[in-house]
């Protein structure tokens, strides 16, 4: 995850002594792996600018608190001693910016601390004890590490989800696509179920737009014509913010076009297309591809990539490859729908991801 990323987001800063880099690099990329936003600058103590860099990111709105790597040697560390006083600082002015503990090799405050006496430099860990120390004592949320799996586990749950820095959606897409490494799921999801073969033999049905089921088989009653259900198929265009934008994978016939669409598929192909139950699990209106979902699926519209999808638009000569915008009254439609409907849509539906399968 980029620098940019993380931090567009909320996320976590992690304070340590150089001298327990391996510990904590392999904790960190564990985290990451799971989804996490950490900010962790391996370098960020080499150079003149550490300081001015610790300050920006632990003041840094999006900052929901420190996570520090507690030794003896982080009790002496000049560095740390630094994003202590700056995170205790934010701590007593926000209530909501947390400060942590992760102690090595599972020891108290209390036995790190009196290693760290040791060594220490005349006056240096006075200080600590009179602003500090207050802050970090056992009675305090800590961890402690007697290994990187564990760990990693006890943070995830008690720091990272209740700060709300994982980025599910983004590990849900690199996931879905065989890009994170984590299982990959199915190409496309089935959800809902729409037209299928006419049906013409005589069957007791209820309301039209209804759905029923006859001799093992789904049927819906639409302009006084039976129809067998067959299930819809979505592609994932983009995820963000836990859920998941899908586009279908046929073109829904559809005779009109213009604002004419919107209302089809809010008033007539929900109805049709999802049954009460479904229809409740829709984060959104089933609508219209947009300009915005393009920008945001850019890796499945580039015309350059095998197997993606460059063909979504609609006119009378049926699917191309150019951009087309729909038009109403003979000026482009305000809300910028990207198809021209002539002879069907593909419907766009917002779906929780811990919902889909």
């Amino acid at each position: 995850m980029t620098e940019d990323k993380i931090l567009a987001g909320n996320f976590l800063f992690i304070s340590y002594s150089h001298k327990d880099m391996d510990c904590v690099r392999e904790d960190v990329r564990a985290l990451q792996a799971m989804g996490a936003r950490i900010w962790f600058d391996e370098n960020m103590r080499i150079g003149d600018n550490w300081q001015t860099i610790a300050k920006e990111k632990i003041g840094h709105p999006n900052c929901k608190g420190v996570i520090f790597y507690n030794s003896a040697a982080s009790f002496l560390s000049d560095a740390v001693l630094l994003e202590r006083q700056e995170a205790v600082a934010r701590a007593e002015k926000e209530k909501d910016f947390g400060v942590y503990s992760v102690n090595l090799d599972g020891k108290t405050m209390q036995q790190l601390y009196t290693e760290a006496m040791q060594s220490a430099k005349q006056g240096f860990l006075e200080k600590m004890s009179r602003d500090l120390l207050p802050h970090f004592n056992d009675e305090k949320l800590y961890i402690p590490r007697l290994g990187s799996k564990e760990c990693v586990e006890q943070i995830y749950e008690k720091v990272v989800r209740p700060n709300l820095v994982v980025d599910e959606a983004e590990l849900f897409q690199d996931a879905f696509r065989g890009n994170g490494g984590g299982v990959r799921r199915a190409d496309r999801f089935r959800f809902g179920s729409y037209f299928g073969v006419p049906c013409t033999a005589p069957l007791k049905h209820s309301a039209p737009t209804e759905r029923f089921f006859a001799n093992d088989t789904e049927y819906i009653s639409y302009n006084n014509v039976l129809f067998g259900l067959r299930p819809l198929e979505w592609d994932l265009l983009y995820a963000e913010n836990a859920v998941a934008v899908l586009l279908c994978t046929e073109i829904v016939a559809f005779a009109c076009g213009g604002a004419d669409a919107e209302r089809y598929l809010r008033e007539i192909f929900a109805q049709l297309a999802f049954s009460a139950k479904e229809r409740e699990l829709l984060r959104a209106e089933p609508r219209l591809l947009t300009r915005a979902d393009i920008d945001k699926a850019k890796e499945i519209f580039a015309p350059e990539k095998k197997g993606s999808h460059r063909h979504w638009w609609i006119d009378a000569d049926g699917l191309m490859d150019n951009w087309k915008m729909t038009y109403c009254g003979n000026a482009p439609y305000p809300n910028g729908f990207n198809i021209m409907m002539k002879k069907g849509i593909r419907p766009v539906i917002e779906f929780p991801i811990d919902k889909l399968k």
